[in-house]
């Protein structure tokens, strides 16, 4: 069996990340189905599955060697995002698989 490169080894990891948000996706959206059963339209939980689900876009975006100003656009001043939060992901994605830096990128698809 063939040892996997660095860049493979990033673009398994990143189709997990990928796979993730797509259940993100799908428990945001039931849980903004239940706006309409739950008393005063309050779902618990659903500002942190937004606040997790744009964070982990933003770390995957980067990775794959985007700019944030790609990425968000249309940020407003005091909703910036926690680049800590994102270092950490991105930190976590890189290093599951050995890879030590974690500003090595793949190429963009386009």
């Amino acid at each position: 069996m063939e040892k996997l490169t660095d860049k493979q080894r990033l673009y398994i990891q990143l189709q997990d990340l990928k796979s993730h948000q797509k259940v993100r996706a799908l428990l945001i959206r039931t849980a903004k189905n239940q706006r309409k059963t739950c008393r005063y339209g309050v779902v618990p939980d659903l500002g942190r599955l937004i606040y997790d689900f744009r964070h982990h876009h933003i770390a995957y975006c980067e990775l794959r060697g985007r700019k944030r100003e790609e990425i968000e656009s249309k940020t407003a001043p005091d909703n910036k995002a926690d680049q800590d939060y994102i270092d950490r992901i991105k930190r976590r994605v890189t290093s599951l698989w050995g890879l030590s830096d974690f500003g090595y990128t793949l190429p963009s698809r386009r």
